[in-house]
């Protein structure tokens, strides 16, 4: 069972993005006579079949032209370290693809140029988390996901930043040929087939840079005391105003309310502080700093705000810890 794959390419596409789905893809193809799974036939193009430049300055030739492609069973978009910014003749290119394609799949930026062809339109569908926003601001027709790394929709499939393409295609290849296929394919890659936790847990807490007075005090003040009562009704008589008005404050300002901010707030603090260690017997005591009242506490607030628990952050993302 032959599947043809057209992967398309374009100057500054990142590297990993498309590379990286071609790999799984090719490493999910069937092996020997018998295999009733796929096999991956899969060709490149751009326009004109020029050569591309990618954002790392790798020069790629590609198998031939994006406007003379027929039309492919899947169509791969992959994406950019920045903003893609498609000519008309790209667009219409890659419109013209995407609908001729059985299915469309797009990573990370590249979900911006699938997004200009129409073909995400009343779908849910992911990008990197940096430019989930973004997305969602330029195409309120789109419902975006910016906690999933894979979404899924019908028969268009979108991503995360660039190593999350990998994840993407390793779920392609587990609705060619199933579980099993894919599992092997991970193992091969040493990959995830399904990554832990979303893509909240790569997003680094800032605070947000307000205006109003009495709220960008009230902010300050938060940060400089997570270990206090820091409660709606604290805050509020603390700033002098009532606890409906705060309520009004934080929800106009910075899209939470005090409770989800503060907690925000404390568990980015324990974040900076595992990242700074990864020994396993301080958790405790980054709970309490981070203002936590015990650390079932926080765990419950890791699992709510980064779909990860404390211990699993620390070790993805603490500094190595090696016992003497």
């Amino acid at each position: 069972m032959k599947r043809d794959v057209l992967v398309v390419l374009y100057d500054g596409v990142q590297g990993v993005s498309f590379a990286g789905p071609m790999e799984a893809l090719s490493a999910g193809s069937a092996t020997t006579a018998g295999d009733p799974g796929p096999v991956y036939e899969i060709r490149t193009a751009s326009l004109g079949g020029a050569p591309v430049r990618t954002s790392s300055g790798l020069t790629v030739v590609p198998d031939g032209a994006l406007e003379d492609a027929s039309p492919a069973h899947t169509l791969v978009i992959p994406g950019s370290d920045q903003l893609p910014l498609p000519t008309d003749q790209l667009g219409a290119a890659l419109g013209a693809s995407a609908r001729g394609a059985g299915r469309v799949a797009a990573v990370s930026t590249g979900v911006f140029l699938l997004a200009e062809t129409g073909a995400l339109r009343g779908r849910r569908a992911t990008t990197h988390w940096q430019w989930c926003d973004l997305l969602a601001e330029r195409h309120p027709d789109v419902d975006v996901d910016k906690a999933a790394t894979v979404v899924r929709d019908g028969r268009v499939t979108t991503s995360g930043g660039g190593t999350s393409g990998i994840d993407l295609a390793v779920s392609l290849v587990a609705q060619d040929a199933g579980q099993e296929r894919a599992v092997r394919v991970s193992r091969e890659l040493v990959s995830y087939r399904r990554r832990p936790g979303g893509q909240l847990q790569f997003i680094p807490w800032t605070a947000p840079t307000v205006e109003h007075p009495v709220l960008r005090s009230t902010l300050r003040w938060i940060s400089d005391n997570l270990g206090e009562d820091l409660s709606g009704r604290s805050l509020a008589e603390r700033a002098g105003i009532s606890p409906r008005h705060i309520n009004r404050l934080f929800a106009s300002h910075t899209g939470m309310s005090p409770r989800q901010y503060v907690e925000s707030a404390r568990v980015g603090a324990a974040r900076r502080m595992m990242e700074r260690t990864g020994q396993p017997d301080r958790l405790e005591e980054i709970a309490k700093e981070a203002g936590f009242s015990t650390l079932e506490s926080m765990r419950v607030s890791f699992r709510r705000v980064l779909q990860v628990a404390p211990g699993e952050y620390r070790e993805r993302f603490g500094a190595p810890y090696a016992p003497e």
